[in-house]
């Protein structure tokens, strides 16, 4: 048994309740995004849509996954947990470089490796934040994607911005989880779960309504020549 969390004090697959059950927000982000997919999906080039897919496979996997380690807390759901949420990052971080800021295929090779070498870097700081070091990378990239996303002019310009926020309060409120466990014995892990189902669906639905502004734009020329 992986014992990581304020809630869990044995062994059990009922043994994080809250844990395991606030994963529904994933659930909800994917069910949520599934309409304005369906209507932005005629208007999206091929590359496009694979990005799209992507996101929306690993954000269901997100909560498959992380459900499962919350109730099995082993080796292989751990692995089954951590690793949707990596690829989500790389795939969001890609598409959005590549079809909304448009970067060069080395633009954005050269991207994913800055945040790779960031998230590996920053896991190495010596500091206790309960495990959160590594993803200090993703929160930087966010506010970088959130900046561009508001300077550029694109739809809803502070939906980066309003992820970063919220992410920024979910990393906090995993860090402390351990620390506040004599107080709150439920922790605030299921809260980190909570916002970050929110964070996930703001990041896919950027993505989205940029593109879908894109679209527009290109129909709207080709109609006035």
């Amino acid at each position: 048994m992986i014992d990581l969390y304020c809630e869990r004090l044995g062994p059990g697959l009922w043994a994080e309740p809250w844990n395991a059950l606030s994963n529904g927000a994933f659930l909800l982000a994917f069910i949520l995004l599934l309409s304005p997919s369906r209507q932005a999906w005629p208007n999206l080039l091929p590359g496009q849509r694979i990005a799209l897919q992507l996101q929306l496979l690993f954000l269901l996997a997100i909560f498959i996954g992380s459900s499962a380690f919350h109730t099995l807390a082993n080796q292989w759901s751990l692995l089954a947990d951590v690793i949707p949420i990596s690829l989500f990052q790389l795939v969001f971080l890609a598409a959005y470089s590549r079809y909304v800021i448009a970067l060069p295929v080395w633009g954005v090779a050269s991207l994913l490796i800055l945040f790779l070498v960031s998230g590996w870097l920053l896991g190495l700081l010596p500091v206790d934040i309960n495990g959160s070091q590594s993803y200090l990378a993703a929160a930087l990239f966010v506010a970088g994607l959130g900046i561009y996303h508001r300077l550029s002019h694109q739809p809803e310009p502070f939906v980066l911005l309003t992820a970063l926020v919220l992410f920024l309060v979910s990393l906090t409120l995993r860090t402390i989880d351990n620390s506040i466990c004599g107080q709150w014995p439920l922790g605030t892990h299921f809260l980190w779960h909570l916002c970050n189902g929110a964070v996930l669906y703001l990041c896919v639905r950027a993505y989205l309504k940029s593109l879908t502004h894109k679209g527009q734009g290109l129909h709207l020329l080709a109609f006035e020549q």
